[in-house]
C-alpha cells in the first residue's frame, strides 16, 4: 500500500519558493532586532560610566569653585579662559557671531611653541582662536592664519 500526499509537486514548489522569499525578510527583522539590543546595551554601558563620572567628580566641589586655588597660575596666552558670551552662537561654520569679540582672540604662533621635534624646521600652524560660554554651554572657534578653514564647537 503506498501512501498518498494531499499536495502536487506545484504546492510543495510554491511553499518552498514563498519560504525562501521570507529569509531575506526574517534576516532583516533579526538584524534589527540585533541591533535594537546592541544599542540597549551600549546606552546602559554609558548611563553607567556617566553615573559613576557623576559620582567621582560631585566628591570633588573644589573642581567647579569659582575661588580655586589654581587661577592664580592661569597664564594669558597659555591657558583656555571661556569668555562669557552675550548670546547662544550659530553652528554655521562662519564668525560672524564672533566679529563683536575681536577684541579677545587670541594668536597662537611660533612664540607659544612649547616643543619641536626638529628644531631646524620652520613652525607651520598659527591659528587664532576664543572660547565662550552662554547659558551652560561652550563654544570654541579656531582660525588657521595659513589656510582660511573655520570650525565651532558647542558642548553641554
Amino acid at each position: 500500500m503506498m501512501i498518498r500526499f494531499p499536495f502536487g509537486l506545484r504546492t510543495k514548489v510554491i511553499g518552498l519558493s514563498l519560504f525562501l522569499l521570507c529569509l531575506p525578510w526574517l534576516g532583516y527583522q533579526y538584524v534589527w532586532e540585533m541591533e535594537k539590543y546592541l544599542r540597549y546595551g551600549q546606552e546602559r554601558t554609558l548611563e553607567g560610566t556617566t553615573q559613576a563620572l557623576a559620582t567621582a567628580l560631585h566628591e570633588r566641589p573644589k573642581l567647579f569653585d569659582g575661588q580655586a586655588s589654581f587661577l592664580k597660575q592661569v597664564e594669558k596666552s597659555r591657558d583656555l579662559y571661556a569668555y562669557p558670551l552675550a548670546g547662544a552662537i550659530l553652528l554655521d561654520g562662519k564668525l560672524n557671531e564672533w566679529q563683536e569679540y575681536q577684541h579677545r582672540f587670541l594668536q597662537y604662533g611660533e612664540a607659544h611653541q612649547i616643543m619641536r621635534a626638529n628644531p631646524n624646521t620652520p613652525l607651520t600652524l598659527s591659528f587664532t582662536h576664543m572660547v565662550g560660554q552662554y547659558d551652560g554651554y561652550l563654544y570654541a572657534f579656531f582660525k588657521s592664519l595659513t589656510q582660511a578653514s573655520f570650525s565651532v564647537g558647542k558642548m553641554p
